[in-house]
């Protein structure tokens, strides 16, 4: 050792674990470990004696000067020289990174569109709501419970009123009842044999197989 010079054996085969539990259990590999990670025999300070004020150490000793890569090389010896060289089997990727979704790849763009434009309804929605007489003149809470309770709703009834397919070319606007009758009619899934689409928003489409396959639809 550095301190009293003294001379330490193994009693196993030189390659004892030394971690935090057991790092007292073989002076000889504690001190080759610590050799392994860097340290070095003319940094280690002298024993301190009572009544003597230590030195002051310099903070750009050569002990702190020791890089990352060395430290982690190190680790790596140590834990081949723990498990005897042994290879402590492969890494499991999916334990280190896992999906930040289950929706299949194919369909991550359909679905980030489709939640794209559904917040941009459901504010348009909130637009609305606050331009009505009656509900502007509510409290601040009460506005925000009543969105809260009715915005699924309220979008539902959106996607069946942009879906309705008009016969009358001069109709600019649905009215309220055949928005409701085909609510009612169609539960937003169509009759076989016809188109099966819903329209999001005026510029974009949905098949319902799509959602379905996504997991999005019904």
């Amino acid at each position: 050792t550095v301190r009293k010079d003294l001379t330490y054996a193994c009693r196993e085969d030189k390659n004892c674990i030394i971690d935090k539990r057991q790092r007292n259990r073989c002076q000889f590999c504690r001190y080759q470990k610590c050799l392994a990670c860097g340290m070095k025999r003319e940094a280690v300070q002298e024993e301190r004696q009572r009544g003597v004020k230590s030195e002051e150490t310099n903070p750009t000793s050569s002990v702190r000067d020791l890089s990352m890569d060395r430290i982690l090389e190190a680790e790596q010896r140590g834990d081949t020289r723990s498990t005897g060289g042994l290879d402590p089997g492969p890494t499991i990727d999916y334990l280190k990174v896992g999906p930040a979704s289950l929706v299949p790849a194919r369909y991550k763009s359909p679905v980030s569109s489709i939640c794209h434009i559904a917040n941009r309804q459901i504010y348009q929605l909130v637009q609305y709501a606050r331009g009505m007489p009656h509900f502007s003149s509510l409290q601040p809470e009460d506005q925000i419970t009543l969105l809260r309770a009715g915005w699924n709703e309220l979008l539902i009834a959106s996607v069946a009123w942009r879906s309705i397919e008009f016969l009358d070319s001069d109709c600019d606007e649905p009215p309220l009842g055949d928005v409701v009758d085909n609510l009612n009619r169609r539960r937003l899934v169509l009759a076989p044999g016809t188109p099966q689409l819903m329209a999001i928003s005026p510029n974009m489409t949905l098949h319902r197989n799509s959602a379905v396959q996504a997991g999005v639809g019904p």
